[in-house]
């Protein structure tokens, strides 16, 4: 490319930059280049934004490229200069597994929403992307023959990635809305980067000082819960009565002997995968008591086909194969999380007691991370990323009753030291609500808090949340 043709290319950047952002200066735009998206959309536009690998020391090592998508506020008369910056889950999982429901985010209405792919993520190149845990070994490799410098792939840098892309694209303030893993990382964000941060939006929060050694009692304990639920109502109970014991009865039949179906060994946990699956995302919570009851009746055929249903919609353009990173996501996990125990303050007890038995065999998210770091060795961080975020930046904590990953506990640890932190418990769903298209209360209260961020937002809807409506037989 010729010099005449560069200098236009740099021109047209900065004028699209300065149109998108409402700002006449654009810092960093030399970095950015607009590109086609993976999944187009009416007013959606991606990019690639280059970073170095190395943000302490620049000059060592190359340049990474991070994906991004821009959908523009859709009431551009009364757009607001502060956008909803979205901070993805996992770590690992594409901004395009929940894509569908992004495009339609809450608070859109006013404000530009940005979703970033992490480095190592999706479509950001690298992409640190494996077939399966068995294959890591050789996938770490492969890293190691393309120069990949794994132990860059941290939060912090892809904080530090953001916050560039905040600047390229010329915003002064965000307000992060981070799910799940999201929470995470927007929390670092806030550490690192106070006065960029307009307000924060937790939902299913995961307190930088959590760890993963609870997630069985968390799992657990929202299954106790759903138990519960449909015991004390009527049609659930009728269909699928003495849920637990029964749960519990299929559960060491299979410890002690495994079944068989269609050529293919059943054991606990081929059939806890499908359950936890179930209960974590609202828009399969209501299958739960199917399931266990189909598995109470060794009825694998409709076990697997509901227990295997995505909970999203995943665009048909998108490459199915890059929606998880399983490379970056042991590196970030066993740098930062797996070998640091969880704060008192995060703690979560047995609401009931439970075999032993079961309690050692299933396994739920994350249950493999000794083979994980084993085969995708880096070094552990310093032990000061786990302590909890002390900020007063105003923050809206969101978490569903019956999240079995990042339980009700983890927010109402994230908010003792959260100065103006305000707590939305929302009695009727699980992991990750304000992708949930048919929870219009946390679309409302997302919205509220947006606009006036230090204002108490009207919880009302909460308590009308409908009970979970579980699928019934047909």
């Amino acid at each position: 490319m010729d010099r005449i043709r560069l200098k236009l290319r740099w021109c047209l950047v900065v004028i699209t930059l300065a149109m998108t952002s409402g700002l006449s200066g654009v810092a960093g735009a030399a970095d950015l280049e607009w590109t086609d998206c993976p999944a187009p959309r009416d007013g959606v536009r991606c990019g690639m934004l280059t970073v170095p690998e190395n943000w302490q020391n620049p000059t060592k090592g190359h340049d990474i490229r991070v994906h991004f998508v821009l959908i523009p506020a859709k009431n551009t008369g009364n757009r607001q200069p502060d956008p909803i910056a979205f901070l993805t889950g996992g770590p690992g999982v594409s901004i395009y597994f929940g894509y569908n429901s992004l495009v339609d985010f809450p608070g859109n209405d006013q404000r530009d929403v940005i979703a970033m792919e992490p480095r190592g993520y999706g479509y950001s190149e690298p992409w640190l992307g494996c077939a399966s845990v068995d294959e890591l070994p050789a996938c770490y490799e492969k890293a190691m023959e393309e120069g990949i410098d794994v132990t860059q792939y941290t939060t912090a840098n892809s904080v530090r990635d953001y916050e560039a892309l905040r600047k390229a694209l010329g915003y002064q303030q965000w307000n992060l809305a981070g799910v799940s893993y999201g929470t995470y990382w927007a929390s670092l964000y806030a550490r690192m980067f106070k006065d960029s941060v307009r307000s924060l939006i937790m939902d299913s929060p995961y307190p930088l000082n959590a760890a993963y050694d609870w997630n069985r009692v968390a799992v657990l304990n929202a299954l106790d819960k759903v138990f519960i639920a449909c015991k004390g109502d009527w049609a659930c109970d009728r269909a699928f009565p003495d849920l637990r014991p029964r749960f519990v009865e299929a559960m060491m039949r299979l410890i002690d002997k495994p079944d068989n179906w269609n050529d293919r060994v059943i054991g606990p946990r081929d059939v806890f995968e499908p359950l936890f699956n179930a209960v974590y995302i609202a828009t399969t919570l209501k299958y739960t008591p199917l399931l266990v009851d189909a598995l109470a009746r060794q009825d694998y055929d409709v076990f697997f086909d509901v227990g295997t249903r995505a909970p999203f919609a995943v665009p048909e353009e998108v490459d199915l194969g890059r929606m998880r990173s399983l490379g970056l996501n042991a590196a970030m996990m066993c740098m930062e999380d797996i070998f640091y125990p969880a704060s008192i303050e995060t703690r979560v007890a047995f609401s009931s007691v439970w075999p032993r038995e079961i309690v050692e065999v299933i396994n739920p998210e994350g249950w493999d991370y000794d083979k994980r770091c084993a085969a995708w060795p880096v070094p552990r961080h310093e032990p000061s990323i786990n302590e909890p975020l002390v900020t007063d930046i105003p923050a809206l904590v969101m978490v569903g009753d019956y999240d079995p990953v990042t339980p009700p506990e983890f927010a109402e640890a994230m908010l003792l030291h959260m100065s103006r932190g305000v707590l939305a418990l929302d009695p009727s769903t699980a992991h990750v609500m304000i992708l949930d298209p048919a929870n219009h209360c946390a679309a409302d209260l997302l919205e509220q808090f947006v606009d006036s961020p230090n204002r108490y937002p009207d919880m009302a809807c909460l308590a009308r949340r409908k009970p979970v409506s579980w699928a019934l037989p047909e």
